[in-house]
This record gives C-alpha cells, structure tokens and sequence, in this order.
C-alpha cells in the first residue's frame, strides 16, 4: 500500500469521527489537506440517512386505543415537524405527548 494511501485512510477515519458541525467547521482545513493528498471525496456530506421515517413508533389516542404508524405518518398525526418529534422523543425517553385540538396522543418509541 502506498504511503499517500495510508494517509487518506487515516484523514477519512478521522473525519468519520467528527459530528457535521465540525466537519462543516473544518471544512478548509480538511479540503486543503485532501487536495494535498489527491483525494476527490467529499468528506462534508451529511451521512445521516432519511430512513427515520420508515421506523414504527406506537401512537395512543387518548380513549381510542393504541395503532402502530411510522414516523412520517405519526408527524402528520399530531400536526409536528420530524424535529419536534424527535427531539420530544429524546427528552421524554422515547414517550412523548402531543395535544391536537381536544385529543392527547402519546408516541411511544
């Protein structure tokens, strides 16, 4: 294995490492030294995938029951961005509640 090759491996490693604030933050510096090894990849793109919303969380309706939706259908239920779900989700431990006019949903993880 060539040398410039260990040392793209360890700058791709290294990236990997860091959140996409950083990276975003370290953009310069990371394209410099990747121009300097010869490296074409773009190391700044956000990895993170779209498939949250094929997940199942179980939403209750208050008085009606419990029904199992995926994330994307549950956001239109309870009238939430897939942010304000996910980050109730996370303060709440995987429960949260949501009320929409004179119903009380709970999304449960």
């Amino acid at each position: 294995m060539k040398p410039h090759t260990i040392c793209i491996g360890a700058l791709h490693e290294i990236v990997s490492t860091l959140p996409l604030a950083t990276r975003v933050a370290l953009k310069n510096h990371i394209e410099v030294l990747q121009k300097e090894l010869g490296d074409k990849t773009d190391l700044i793109v956000d990895r993170r995938g779209s498939h949250w919303a094929e997940k199942k969380v179980k939403v209750e309706i208050r008085g009606q029951g419990a029904i199992e939706l995926t994330y994307k259908e549950a956001c239109s239920q309870i009238h939430r961005t897939k942010k304000q779900l996910q980050m109730a989700l996370s303060l709440g431990r995987g429960r949260a509640s949501f009320t929409v006019g004179d119903e009380v949903f709970t999304v449960t993880k």
